[in-house]
């Protein structure tokens, strides 16, 4: 078996690729479009795309782990910020999730709608970082926890779900209706969260 090389070029190349599959993969779905489909995006010929990516199974997983390990390095630097203020770090973290929808657009749709199409070993690599991103996040709210800033009656566990919860649903009204004002929603969702409805 062949070792693929690691150099920069490869991997901004392998990155443009991956970003085509996932344009693909979200105007088509899975089972809709071909390899050549995604090869036709980059006008590549589809023998080079099988270097980056021998499969269209391959593709599938690339984007899907792509859409979560970024988001989980984006949450890493925000949970590396302590001296911020809750509501900082809340705000921090719903606009990170919900940059997606402007950066990684496609890849955020592609994980939501066609994460059931990979095998159960990729469904477990996606679901273990899916893990490590509500592990970092219970992290940092039991940190704001020891610093006095959380409430003590908090259920941390319960408050991560909420949070992930919350997030999800507002990327899940966003990724295919791109004219909201996600500014107002970021704010507003994080007043919320941190301060409730109550005056």
């Amino acid at each position: 078996m062949s070792i693929k090389p690691t150099t920069d070029k490869f991997t901004q190349r392998r990155l443009e690729i991956l970003m085509a599959a996932a344009s693909v993969f979200a105007e088509k779905g899975f089972h809709g479009c071909r390899t050549q489909d995604i090869a036709d995006r980059l006008e590549l010929k589809q023998a080079s795309l099988y270097y980056y990516f021998p499969t269209k199974e391959a593709a599938l997983d690339a984007v899907c782990l792509y859409a979560v390990e970024t988001a989980t390095a984006r949450l890493r630097e925000i949970s590396r910020t302590p001296s911020a203020t809750l509501a900082d770090r809340v705000y921090a973290v719903i606009h990170a999730y919900l940059h997606d929808l402007d950066a990684h657009r496609d890849c955020m749709i592609v994980l939501a709608e066609q994460r059931r199409y990979l095998s159960a070993e990729q469904q477990e690599a996606v679901s273990a970082q899916s893990r490590q991103y509500r592990t970092l996040l219970q992290e940092m709210l039991e940190q704001a926890g020891a610093q006095g800033l959380l409430d003590t009656s908090i259920d941390c566990s319960l408050a991560v779900r909420a949070l992930v919860d919350l997030c999800h649903c507002a990327a899940l009204r966003l990724q295919r209706n791109a004219r909201q004002d996600v500014a107002h929603i970021i704010d507003q969702y994080t007043r919320l969260f941190c301060t409730g409805i109550g005056r």
